[in-house]
């Protein structure tokens, strides 16, 4: 799965089946659920379950909901922590736990927004010794960094781009 740096809400659905039979798993409550979450070289962290209203109930960190037990057995939405795929990591490896059900492992890609990635390749870089050989690119608020591109002549004596992200 791919997720743009810094969303917001972000909500997954998940397939439980039984660790026996592998028939999808329909019923499981919160409460019988361990979740967590675990970014680029980092601990794993928690995320506290609560149940949510319908599979349409607004985002909520840690909501929990079966799709349908008829029409989409075993299938459930989890809505993820902002933390989880906020700035700062490329990766974010999303793990539950359930008494007699597995569910697959997911990883979750942390990537920049296209429209920014597009204004970095394709701006005119204007980048002179004056400015350290640097440009800083900006996101689309203007004001925050989102990039650093730096150019360099190695001992090659060819010229050399290096980018260099934000958060």
């Amino acid at each position: 799965m791919q997720v743009d740096r810094g969303s917001i809400d972000v909500s997954v659905f998940m397939l439980g089946r039984n660790a026996s039979t592998f028939a999808p798993a329909s019923g499981l409550a919160y409460g019988a659920i361990t979740a967590c979450y675990s970014r680029d070289r980092a601990a794993p962290v928690e995320i506290p379950l609560t149940p949510l209203s319908s599979v349409t109930a607004s985002h909520t960190d840690g909501g929990w909901f079966e799709v349908s037990a008829s029409a989409a057995p075993g299938r459930y939405r989890l809505d993820l922590p902002d933390a989880c795929v906020a700035s700062g990591s490329r990766v974010c490896g999303l793990d539950l736990q359930a008494t007699g059900v597995r569910f697959e492992p997911l990883d979750i890609f942390i990537t920049e927004p296209i429209g920014r990635m597009r204004r970095l390749m394709t701006n005119r870089r204007q980048i002179h010794a004056a400015s350290g050989n640097a440009e800083v690119v900006f996101a689309d608020d203007g004001t925050t960094p989102f990039a650093t591109v730096t150019l360099s002549e190695p001992e090659t004596s060819v010229l050399q781009q290096d980018i260099e992200f934000a958060g």
